[in-house]
């Protein structure tokens, strides 16, 4: 997922927050980003398979967001 999509669907949180949690998040293994040299710059986060195996523990919580 694109990094400005991320700052679209991420309600409530700034893009300097969103930032430092997706950098914890790639140190702890379980997403990874993909930075492109384009103009402007773009960045894309994808989910680990770490990252992945956590899907079930996080879906009661997501459930009633998705389609928003």
């Amino acid at each position: 997922m694109r990094d400005r999509e991320l700052e679209r669907k991420a309600v409530g949180i700034t893009a300097t927050m969103l930032t430092k949690c997706l950098r914890e998040l790639e140190a702890d293994g379980l997403v990874s980003r993909t930075r492109y040299s384009t103009i402007p710059p773009a960045v894309e986060y994808a989910l680990t398979e770490r990252g992945k195996t956590l899907i079930p523990a996080w879906s009661p919580f997501t459930a009633g967001r998705r389609g928003r």
